[in-house]
């Protein structure tokens, strides 16, 4: 298992709604090629930063639907 934060997102200021689909999208192609790791969690501050994740996590997979 891998545990990943929104690094930068905070007291940086890089937007949050960047940030989350360039690392779900950065993570799924990691994992893709993967030998042995097979769980990447995300942690979360506060629900604001959930909700922005599962957004984008939900946006990535209905795109990966439509590429199968």
């Amino acid at each position: 298992e891998l545990s990943l934060a929104s690094i930068s997102t905070g007291i940086y200021g890089y937007p949050l709604k960047d940030a989350a689909p360039v690392a779900i999208e950065t993570v799924a192609k990691a994992l893709s090629h993967a030998e042995k790791l097979r769980t990447v969690i995300f942690a979360m501050f506060g629900k604001e930063e959930f909700d922005v994740f599962n957004k984008a996590f939900h946006e990535w997979e209905n795109n990966r639907k439509k590429d199968l």
